[in-house]
């Protein structure tokens, strides 16, 4: 007998069985990354998770609470990733990069795993050139300097 045939599935019963406050409370219990993971794991979950967790004004502040102490009390571990070549006016990131503006006139792109630098675009058309802000696409960096370069 194997291992699958031999539990039931909890969960489908729970959801067969309609039991909306305990799921719930099941899910909000997860941390962010394993409740990410859980919309993974099939439609239904991840339907689920998306009517009952994010678009539930109780649920988001919870979340957000939950979040919050995470943040407050959590432990973390402090270190350099990368050193910048000029000040840094701001930062972002995403899964695969780091992205930080600075007040030359550049953004560059680091590596999230490695920290080396990737990419280093030039935001300058001129020499008014201040800092660089910008918005990260899918695809696209959009940047904007100061002097209203794009």
């Amino acid at each position: 007998m194997s291992l699958q045939t031999s539990y039931p599935d909890i969960l489908k019963q729970l959801f067969a069985f309609n039991l909306d406050e305990f799921l719930q409370g099941v899910f909000l219990y997860l941390d962010p990354v394993s409740l990410k993971n859980c919309q993974c794991v099939s439609k239904e979950w991840k339907s689920y998770i998306e009517r009952r967790l994010w678009n539930s004004r109780v649920a988001r502040k919870k979340l957000k609470t939950r979040l919050n102490l995470l943040w407050k009390n959590g432990s973390f571990i402090i270190e350099q990733f990368a050193e910048s070549k000029g000040t840094v006016y701001c930062i972002a990131c995403d899964d695969k990069s780091v992205y930080c503006g600075t007040v030359d006139g550049f953004t560059e792109v680091y590596d999230v795993i490695s920290g080396n630098l990737k990419y280093e675009l030039c935001c300058k058309a001129d020499a008014s050139v201040g800092a660089v802000q910008f918005d990260v696409g899918e695809y696209d960096i959009a940047a904007l300097t100061e002097s209203g370069n794009i």
